[in-house]
């Protein structure tokens, strides 16, 4: 999603410490001969062995394995994988990101839902498109999302794509002044996609600094979608600008998280799906998870395989997306359920 260009982009992540990976080399390494030796000990062959074999043993096996560790490290980073994959792999009971400069070792929360989804049945097309399937059955729904920033849009087109439902910005807070804006296009693509016969969802980026603030930017989605079917979710928007300041930047994550809850309570009691949009980050370090259970969640993530042990019910998996009847690129998304 986009309130200006810069925001929500993928960080490329440029190895700058060839130390962290050695760390974790060797910290792997005293591991496994640790259990090496426990091994000798607990099969009470450590009699066998004098104190300088013993020495001899651990000192050699040390190096063969730090060497054979550092080579299948060379080998994956050789062949396109990221340092920060690397380590994600080596630490799977944490969610990893990287954030200023440093890595992220994040707990994964015992009372959050997790998601079933697995990675083997992800599958890309010839479009870069992707699909999610079950016993070889497409159970993914193909979505876009749009704002201004995708122009004039010929809905038939698009719908003609194979396309299933969009997500249309009603509109935006201004995360400089705090004004509620319209999005420019709006009107044209609810009335378009309407006529098209999409299904349709909303969405509004928040900048909300309190919960009045928040209930007020509900009460502007509702007013905008009066009269027109939306039968997907209603969508309060929540993410960081990269490289400004903006409004919401030193708010807790007690406080964002009652933004959240505030809209989605509003949007709910007008009898609508209420749903939050963000990407990892934010999910993690930014929100409370363990309060926000009752509510769908679509997770922003720009690559081909979904690092994210939560329950979602959508995923933003591109920012670069071509479909027919609109000029330029757009925001892809698969959703794994549909709401009618």
């Amino acid at each position: 999603m986009k309130t200006k260009p810069h925001s929500t982009k993928k960080r490329k992540i440029i190895i700058s410490t060839i130390s962290i990976i050695i760390l974790i080399s060797l910290g792997a390494t005293i591991f496994i001969n640790y259990h090496k030796l426990e091994s000798i000990v607990t099969s009470n062959k450590v009699t066998s062995y004098t104190n300088e074999e013993l020495g001899s043993y651990i000192d050699t096996s040390t190096a063969n394995v730090r060497e054979d560790m550092l080579a299948d490290i060379k080998s994956k980073l050789s062949s396109g994988t990221s340092s920060l994959s690397l380590i994600r792999s080596l630490y799977p009971e944490n969610i990893v990101y990287y954030d200023t400069d440093k890595y992220i070792f994040a707990s994964i929360l015992d009372s959050v839902p997790k998601n079933d989804l697995k990675s083997e049945n992800i599958l890309v097309d010839t479009n870069k498109e992707l699909t999610y399937s079950e016993n070889g059955t497409v159970i993914s729904h193909k979505g876009i999302d749009v704002s201004k920033y995708q122009g004039n849009i010929d809905w038939t087109k698009v719908k003609n794509s194979n396309v299933e439902y969009a997500f249309l910005r009603t509109g935006y807070r201004s995360y400089g002044t705090g004004i509620i804006i319209e999005d420019s296009t709006f009107k044209q693509n609810i009335q378009g996609a309407s006529s098209a016969g999409l299904d349709i969802g909303v969405y509004f980026y928040s900048q909300a600094i309190n919960t009045t603030e928040a209930i007020e930017e509900a009460q502007y989605v509702l007013d905008q979608i009066k009269g027109y079917n939306v039968n997907y979710p209603i969508v309060v928007d929540v993410e960081e600008i990269i490289n400004d300041t903006f409004r919401q930047q030193n708010l807790t994550a007690e406080e964002l998280t009652n933004i959240c809850i505030a809209f989605c309570e509003k949007i709910k009691s007008a009898g609508y799906t209420p749903m939050i949009y963000s990407n990892l980050k934010c999910y993690v370090s930014k929100l409370n998870l363990d309060k926000l259970n009752s509510y769908e969640k679509w997770y922003a993530s720009y690559d081909t395989s979904l690092y994210f042990p939560y329950n979602i019910s959508m995923w933003q998996y591109s920012q670069s997306g071509i479909v027919d009847g609109i000029t330029g690129k757009v925001d892809l998304n698969i959703s794994f359920k549909e709401w009618k």
